[in-house]
């Protein structure tokens, strides 16, 4: 049996040249921070798209209806009356797409992560500075930064997702109403059109 090494048997590993640092620090700026970067621009850009159509789209159909509920009081017809009782609940569907995404916290989050990016950048030299630098005391401290800035935005949706469940259950403990849709994910306006048809059904004590 042969016997393994142990560590004050093993050769000591040479330290990189100057060449492999050079490349060791620029694939770290190439495939990591800046491939992150466009990440994260995407999906800023993504969310904000998606959170504005929604949101200008349920205002437009919002408007609409006004303008139908007007008209139907005018000239009685039965199919206007009818679009504009359909059109509010396709509207607050609309406002539930926008609040179960949650795109503007995602934006949010995505943003916070550009501006912690920008600081720890700082610690890059401008290219006619780095032949002068020692990367041996640039790179070790900035794969520090960065990494530290992509745990703090992968805690965030941890929080994130804590806070949701928590809030979600303490107001579902406070009421049987809040029991029966808390799993529904409704929007504010849905749960409160649920909730007067609910309260209007009750029996006068």
């Amino acid at each position: 049996m042969s016997e393994q090494p142990t560590p004050e048997t093993l050769a000591p590993v040479p330290p990189h040249s100057k060449v492999e640092q050079a490349l060791l620090y620029n694939a770290y700026l190439k495939h990591r921070i800046d491939v992150q970067k466009r990440f994260y621009r995407d999906r800023i850009f993504e969310n904000i798209l998606n959170s504005d159509f929604s949101f200008n789209l349920a205002t437009a159909i919002m408007a609409f209806t006004s303008f139908l509920s007007a008209s139907s009081a005018i000239l009685g017809s039965p199919m206007i009356m009818l679009s504009g009782a359909l059109l509010p609940p396709l509207a607050a569907t609309l406002g539930a797409f926008r609040q179960l995404y949650g795109w503007d916290r995602q934006t949010r989050i995505y943003q916070d992560a550009m501006r912690g990016l920008a600081r720890a950048s700082l610690l890059i030299p401008d290219n006619d500075e780095l032949p002068k630098k020692d990367l041996t005391t640039v790179y070790p401290p900035l794969v520090t930064a960065i990494e530290d800035v992509f745990k703090a935005e992968i805690s965030q949706w941890g929080q994130f997702v804590l806070e949701k469940d928590k809030q979600s259950e303490e107001e579902a403990a406070k009421d049987p109403f809040n029991r029966l849709i808390s799993g529904m994910n409704l929007s504010q306006e849905q749960v409160d059109q649920i909730r007067k048809i609910v309260d209007a059904g009750k029996t006068p004590q």
